[in-house]
């Protein structure tokens, strides 16, 4: 037996997290019902003793039927019965509404649910979404657009509308800058990274053009539904503020590092950091 003496507040808050998963547990079982449900019960303990748990509470209420949720199931063998669910249905089974379909028709809602969950896969293992709940995930995943570009292609150019984010999934892109009709790479875009998002923030034209060096293969995010998971989510917005300021950086430090480059080669400067001249109207700017 254990006693504690403690104060405590409401809901236990200022307690360990292994003994509020104990007291809940104690709270659910205590009762002894005719069905137990137990969510991921004492889900920071030790796999041993969670194991432990489940023959001790066997043994405890034989008459209660007992359903254990769980992310991953270890060992299957230690339950009597064990259902898988995806994407809400049970071992993949089809509804009574798509029983009626043969065929091409069920090929084609198979193929669809296939296509969906491997768009909520590729949208969870990013760094910017994968903290999102459930429901966030899936808005992204069900309206995001499979974009595939040649080497050489460009997915949007300078004066488009913003009217989505792209999120690279295979490949490698670039963002150009073009000036006198030649284009010079600003930064590379590697799997992973999600471009266009500040643009659709701040709902203006594109200011550069992404052009694909390698075949590649993105996520097409609309705008809307991009816009309305940053407005319902504040940590989505830290993070793409960390995410712009972050390649901010990058891009400052590569025009330091070319500054120096020219530089060192005796590239004179002189005229390109003098301050701009007072001129009135008429008069030409020179640039700083």
């Amino acid at each position: 037996e254990s006693i504690f003496d403690l104060t405590t507040s409401m809901g236990g808050e200022n307690l360990p997290v292994v003994f509020r998963e104990r007291i809940a547990f104690s709270r659910a079982g205590i009762k002894k019902p005719d069905i137990l449900i137990l969510d991921n019960a004492l889900a920071s303990h030790a796999g041993e003793t969670r194991e432990l748990m489940r023959e001790r509470i066997s043994n405890l209420m034989p008459d209660t039927t007992k359903i254990f949720i769980e992310n991953q199931i270890q060992r299957s063998d230690s339950y009597d019965m064990v259902i898988e669910i995806i994407d809400g249905r049970i071992d993949g089974r089809v509804t009574d509404d798509e029983s009626q379909y043969t065929g091409p028709e069920r090929r084609k809602n198979a193929d669809a649910r296939q296509d969906l969950s491997r768009k909520l896969e590729i949208v969870t293992q990013t760094a910017l979404f994968g903290k999102l709940d459930r429901k966030q995930q899936r808005l992204l995943a069900f309206s995001a657009q499979w974009y595939k570009a040649k080497a050489g292609q460009k997915v949007f150019e300078v004066g488009q509308e913003a009217d989505a984010a792209y999120l690279c999934v295979s490949g490698l892109s670039g963002l150009y800058w073009v000036q006198d009709g030649e284009s010079r790479l600003v930064t590379e875009i590697p799997p992973g990274r999600l471009i266009g998002d500040l643009a659709v923030i701040q709902n203006e034209s594109r200011l550069l053009d992404l052009i694909c060096i390698e075949d590649s293969v993105f996520l097409r995010i609309g705008a809307t539904e991009l816009l309305a998971v940053i407005e319902n989510d504040a940590m989505v917005a830290t993070s793409l503020l960390r995410s712009v300021g972050g390649h901010l950086t990058d891009t400052a430090s590569r025009l330091s590092a070319m500054r120096a480059y020219a530089v060192e080669r005796g590239v004179d400067f002189a005229d390109l950091d003098s301050p701009i001249d007072n001129v009135s109207e008429g008069q030409n700017l020179r640039h700083p």
